[in-house]
């Protein structure tokens, strides 16, 4: 009788201590980037070598404008906003005509 317990039990700690499933790693959102300025007006000026995109080169990051949309590239990552203020939301693709932008037309460019 003893002994028959004693494996029962042996055998529900065993069943209760198998290992819990890995956990999967989840990337985190990259950060937002910073506030455009509130006061400061962009001064656009068209990027010759890509049709339909424009940059401000005098706000303090990388804004472009492109098809109705904001883009700011920041961190190593591309953002983009209905609006210049935001809100700013990460995006995996932008638009072909942006890849076409000179990496001198960056403050921090791109790896292409």
């Amino acid at each position: 009788m003893f002994r028959t317990r004693f494996l029962l039990a042996m055998v529900l700690l065993g069943a209760l201590a198998v290992p819990a499933p890995a956990q999967v790693a989840v990337p985190l959102p990259p950060p937002p980037p910073p506030a455009v300025a509130p006061g400061l007006v962009p001064g656009w000026m068209a990027v010759p070598a890509a049709p339909g995109v424009w940059y401000a080169p005098n706000l303090g990051g990388d804004v472009f404008r492109c098809k109705g949309r904001y883009y700011y590239y920041h961190g190593g990552y591309w953002y983009q906003s209905k609006h210049l203020q935001g809100p700013w939301h990460p995006v995996r693709k932008v638009p072909k005509p942006l890849y076409r932008v000179h990496r001198s037309y960056f403050k921090s460019p791109p790896p292409w």
